[in-house]
Parts: structure tokens; C-alpha cells; sequence
């Protein structure tokens, strides 16, 4: 449909056969209107359609919307239009105009995905130094992306040349990702904002089949934006790096945060392998998340050494146990006689016959020596009781 066609069928108002009466449409897109661009990067422009301002405030756009919302919506509209003569293909356009109200909705009335659009779109209201160096950003990473396409090529032929040994990388974003490993996903459905392609960068990185990447303090890289290639596509978003590889035949999925060190290739990175007889077996996200905490594989890797504690306390325990059953044995003619009838039994062999028979005598020598215990305990106390009597009486 040309223009000038589609300009004559654009409706403002609409009035009954045989009637003055007429309803006016509210601000914003009419049916029939080529939906509005921005100039910065033709991106769809939400304050045309809702008719507002880009300074609006968070009320006025709630109000612009609920009405356009109840105007468009398609049970109301059968109701209000029913006497009216409408063009063809009315409805079809108002369901276009409900649609992108909600998704206008969607992103002026969130706070993050409403500053990293107006970001994109209207540089003079994000501020023109961010945006600025947004852009220099942006072109220096597209540069230096041409920059290592040939480089990138010949380390992902090397990689694929040495067999299972190589790293080889499937897939490679960086942006607003949530954060999912499951295999069966793609980008389109863990995304839920800008992404950027990093595949060539991330080839780049590799040394020796390995990528090991820490945050450098003297070269300003808390953040994986810094690395050459990267630039920070969504301001005010969460960024991922999502990176799914494959590794001596197994598929390994990474999905780090943004200041977050990594290193590849890692054993807790894998979500499938092939057995022996070339069936893919699908790794368990329990045993993944059991093995996480010690995996050896990723201190090898980041070339720090495993932590191993040492807790004094089971020395302690220890050393006091024998003590107790040195004495024991020393001071006890029961438990003394019950260990020698051990040392008996497991030299000739009925050590297990003999088993039921000793845990009943050291149950009943256990007794003896605990009555014993109390015995004395009572008559050092009754003792200790006369003494005390006896200088109250003296005293008196």
C-alpha cells in the first residue's frame, strides 16, 4: 500500500450513519498510521504512540496508556463501534495499536528498560558524554572485531584440527542474559535485552586449548565489557557471558556474571558427554551442583592450589579419647580383664563369635565402673558435709 493510499485511510474520529454525534480517538497512534521510528536508531518511538512527551512522568504515562488500552481493547470496541460504519480493516489495526501500547507499557514503565531507551534514542536527554563514549565504545569494539576475524579463524581451525583435544566454541554472547545453562535453550529465549556476538574475541583469548580470564586492577578490567571486542550494548542492565563449547566430546554451557573471573574449559561447565558407545548422556544438575564445591578440575585450571583444612579439634578428641581409655584400663579390674579377653579372642580367630558376647561385658563393666564412680563421688561428698558440720560446731 503506497503511502498517499495509506495517509487517506488514517481515521481521527468516526461518527453513525444518519448522526452528528462523533468519537474522537485519544492522543497517540491512530488506526491506519505508520508506526512511529526514531531518528537515533529506528527503533520503534513508544512516547508517539502513547502521545506523550520524553519527559513524561511515570503517571502520565500510566495514564495514557490504561486509555489507549480501554479504547483498543477488542470487547470494549465491539461494544462502543457496533452502530458505526468502520473502514476495512479496522480491527485489524486497532489490535496492531493494542499490541504495541503493551509493549510501550513494557518498557517506559520500567525504570531500567526506560534509561537504556531513551540511552539509545535521545542522546540529548541521556546526556551526550555517555552517549559519546557509548558510541566510541561501540565502533572501537566493531573494529577491533574486523580486526581479529582472520586471527579468530586460523585458532578455531587449529582447534578443530586436534580432534576432541581442542576447544571449540559453539556459541559466544554478552548482554542481558539470564542466567540458564540448559541445552535445550537458545539465545532467544534466555535474552531478554541487547546481546552482543563474541564468538571471534572469545577465540582470540585462546591459549594452549585454555582461556583463563581475571579482573585486572592496573588495566581497569572489573568488567568483561573492558576485554577487546566487548562493549557494554545495555547500560543499566545485568550483563552475562553465555559461551557453550565443546570439549573431549563432551558439550560444556558458561554462564558468568560480568565481574566474575572465568576460565575455560571447566569440568563443572558440562551438560552432556558421549559414552563409549557414542550416546549422549545428559549430566544431572544435582551432581553438578554437588561436585561445584570441589572441583579440582577448576583450581588446576586457575592455577591455584586446593585447600585443604585442618581442624585441631579432632586431635584433641582423639588424644582425649585414649587418655580415657588408658585410665580406664589402668583403674578398672573389669575393664581391664574385658580387654585382655579380646586380645585373646582376635588372636585365635572368634574374634566376630565372640563380638555379641563382649559388647555385653563392657555394657556390664561400663556399669560397674560408672556405680564405683558414684560410690566414691557420695562418700567424698558425705565426708566433705561432716567436715563442714564439724566447724560449724567448733565455731559455736
Amino acid at each position: 500500500m503506497s503511502t498517499k493510499h495509506r495517509e487517506s485511510k488514517i481515521v481521527n474520529e468516526l461518527a453513525p450513519e444518519n448522526s452528528g454525534k462523533t468519537i474522537r480517538f485519544p492522543k497517540g497512534l491512530k488506526p491506519f498510521e505508520p508506526v512511529p521510528r526514531t531518528e537515533q536508531t529506528g527503533d520503534i518511538d513508544y512516547y508517539a504512540i502513547l502521545g506523550v512527551s520524553i519527559y513524561a512522568s511515570e503517571n502520565e504515562i500510566k495514564a495514557a496508556q490504561k486509555n489507549m488500552s480501554m479504547f483498543y481493547h477488542r470487547d470494549r470496541r465491539n461494544r462502543v463501534f457496533a452502530n458505526y460504519q468502520k473502514p476495512e480493516g479496522f480491527d485489524k489495526e486497532c489490535d496492531r495499536i493494542f499490541n504495541l501500547v503493551t509493549q510501550a507499557k513494557v518498557v517506559l514503565l520500567n525504570v531500567k528498560e526506560r534509561r537504556s531507551y531513551n540511552f539509545r534514542n535521545w542522546p540529548s536527554h541521556s546526556g551526550n558524554d555517555k552517549h559519546t563514549t557509548f558510541c566510541n565504545s561501540r565502533q572501537e569494539a566493531l573494529e577491533a572485531i574486523e580486526n581479529m576475524r582472520v586471527s579468530a579463524g586460523l585458532i578455531e581451525e587449529n582447534e578443530k584440527s586436534k580432534g576432541p583435544n581442542g576447544l571449540v566454541i559453539l556459541e559466544a554472547y554478552y548482554g542481558a542474559i539470564e542466567n540458564v545453562v540448559d541445552p535445550s535453550c537458545t539465545i532467544d529465549d534466555i535474552a531478554y535485552g541487547r546481546v552482543l556476538d563474541v564468538k571471534i574475541p572469545l577465540l582470540c583469548l585462546i591459549d594452549n586449548s585454555q582461556i583463563i580470564h581475571r579482573k585486572d586492577a592496573l588495566l581497569s578490567q572489573d568488567s568483561i565489557s573492558a576485554l577487546p571486542g566487548f562493549y557494554d550494548c545495555c547500560m543499566g542492565e545485568t550483563k552475562r557471558l553465555y559461551v557453550k563449547y565443546t570439549f573431549k566430546n563432551a558439550l560444556f554451557i558458561m554462564n558468568v556474571g560480568e565481574f566474575d573471573d572465568f576460565g575455560l574449559p571447566q569440568k563443572r561447565h558440562m551438560v552432556s558427554r558421549k559414552d563409549e558407545e557414542g550416546r549422549i548422556l545428559v549430566v544431572e544438575e544435582e551432581k553438578k551442583k554437588a561436585k561445584k564445591i570441589h572441583d579440582r578440575t577448576y583450581d588446576i585450571i586457575m592455577s591455584e592450589k586446593p585447600q585443604r583444612h585442618f581442624h585441631f579439634r579432632y586431635v584433641v578428641y582423639t588424644a582425649g579419647i585414649l587418655i580415657g581409655v588408658k585410665m580406664l584400663y589402668h583403674h578398672n579390674e573389669s575393664f581391664r580383664h574385658w580387654c585382655q579377653k579380646v586380645a585373646i579372642s582376635y588372636k585365635c580367630g572368634r574374634l566376630r563369635d565372640d563380638f555379641k558376647n563382649f559388647c555385653y561385658n563392657f555394657l556390664f563393666a561400663e556399669n560397674a565402673t560408672v556405680k564405683v564412680w558414684i560410690s566414691s563421688l557420695g562418700a567424698q561428698a558425705a565426708s566433705l558435709l561432716c567436715g563442714v558440720s564439724n566447724v560449724g560446731l567448733l565455731k559455736q
